[in-house]
């Protein structure tokens, strides 16, 4: 490396004269000429070297030039064939979907095939053709514009209808007959076309719609019924009450089996549970159809007891007989169908007949006092004399006969009441009422009867 030149690196000695001034700058010219001299060499180095880097700084931006055109290039070229590309894909695609239509179509024409092969009693087979059908319909909607698929559309609503009458007609007698393989058959095939739970409701709704009209119909009592002969129409009522229970029981067991069948049947192909495929009601069907039979028995028992005075009366003078027939209701239903009832379940039961129990229960005293008032009907027409007349009143004293009478009343009572813990208890009550009246018009009697001996003393 050189070093500049500086004035104080030369000693010049300093004068004032002019012949010394000049030869101190001829010195420094000297001085100088040497150091350029020196340097020289390094400073052409240094020029070459700024020379070469000029050069290849010149290339290099030639160079980038040049790849900054073929990056372009590349780029261009990337972009056509990426379109190319999308193109391709976009006509695969279309393709596939053509192909997958085809396909359907297909499907769709070899099902109706196989359908118009099918006999009529081949219903579940039947239902899985057109179910999948279905699918394939909802999967391809554009099939509806084909027209060679408009027919197989047509065969299939036609053979779906068919299924769906022939498996609603088999499921309603297969309940009616309690037949849990025809049942189950039925609930295969609307399994299939995939309404089993369509049908589950519906047909719940129609067995409680039965349950309904069993209640009503049966305590539906017109006017003109009740004035003809008064025996004939309570025998034939009577019975009326019974078949009540009886139909109601019967649609409670087809309720259940009903229930039963769809906890434990599965598709026979993929073995899917059919409770699957239904909501959390569908496995409480039995619980809903007691509670709608208690709602009906207790809304129609009610009705009754206020609309009809021959229903009224006919069930509260023979209570017992209706609680019996209650009873027995709910103890065949209990034997019937294991598990399921309470104690409970018998109690809201007879809570329906409330109003002809009480209306029992005070017909039931009033039936204990009236051969109370024959009795002793003298002393309630003492009571209303004077006490100076009743030395005069002619006083009858009841006969074994009338005291015979008045108990075989009061044991026939008891002997209509003993299974029926609940109304024994307050028939009990009432009797125990009774004789202290009884007892009652006894000691008045003999008061009555004594007084005219006290009189003559």
């Amino acid at each position: 490396m050189w070093t500049a030149l500086r004035p104080e690196s030369i000693k010049v000695q300093q004068s004032e004269h002019p012949m010394e001034k000049a030869a101190a700058v001829a010195e420094m010219q000297k001085h100088i000429e040497e150091q350029v001299q020196l340097h020289l060499p390094q400073l052409w180095k240094h020029s070459v070297g700024l020379a070469e880097l000029s050069h290849q700084l010149s290339a290099a931006q030639t160079e980038a030039q040049s790849l900054t055109e073929q990056i372009r290039q590349v780029q261009v070229t990337l972009v056509d064939k990426r379109d190319k590309i999308r193109s391709n894909v976009d006509e695969l695609v279309a393709i596939q979907a053509r192909s997958k239509l085809i396909r359907q179509l297909q499907r769709l024409l070899h099902n109706s095939k196989r359908l118009e092969a099918l006999d009529s009693d081949s219903s579940v087979k039947a239902a899985v053709l057109v179910y999948e059908s279905r699918r394939i319909l909802q999967q391809s909607p554009e099939l509806v514009r084909v027209v060679c698929a408009r027919g197989a559309l047509t065969l299939v609503d036609r053979v779906e209808n068919r299924c769906v009458s022939l498996a609603s007609k088999q499921l309603e007698e297969s309940l009616g007959a309690l037949d849990q393989a025809g049942v189950a058959t039925a609930l295969q095939v609307f399994f299939n076309l995939g309404s089993l739970q369509q049908q589950v409701n519906k047909t719940v709704l129609s067995l409680q719609a039965k349950l309904t009209t069993a209640v009503a119909s049966r305590l539906d009592m017109p006017l003109s019924k009740t004035k003809t002969k008064t025996v004939p129409v309570r025998i034939g009522f009577w019975n009326s009450m019974d078949q009540m229970f009886e139909q109601v029981f019967q649609e409670l067991v087809r309720v259940w089996n009903l229930q039963l069948i769809l906890s434990k049947k599965s598709d026979s192909l993929s073995g899917q549970p059919f409770l699957s495929v239904l909501d959390g009601e569908s496995s409480s069907l039995l619980k809903n159809a007691w509670e709608h039979a208690l709602t009906q028995f207790f809304k129609e028992f009610e009705k009754a007891f206020h609309a009809s005075n021959f229903v009224s009366q006919t069930v509260s003078n023979e209570f017992p007989r209706l609680l019996m027939l209650a009873k027995a209701f709910f103890k065949r239903l209990s034997e019937h169908i294991p598990g399921f009832f309470a104690s409970l379940d018998q109690a809201r039961l007879l809570e329906s007949f409330l109003p002809f129990r009480a209306e029992f229960l005070s017909k039931s005293l009033s039936s204990f006092n009236e051969p109370l008032s024959l009795m002793f009907a003298s002393l309630e027409t003492d009571s209303k004399k004077s006490r100076l007349d009743i030395s005069t009143a002619r006083l009858s004293v009841p006969t074994v006969s009338d005291i015979s009478t008045y108990f075989g009343i009061l044991k026939n009572c008891l002997e209509d009441i003993r299974s029926l813990p609940d109304l024994h208890r307050q028939s009990i009550k009432s009797i125990c009422s009774s004789l202290s009246l009884f007892v009652d018009k006894l000691k008045e009697l003999v008061n009555v009867s004594i007084q005219p001996l006290f009189n003559l003393k």
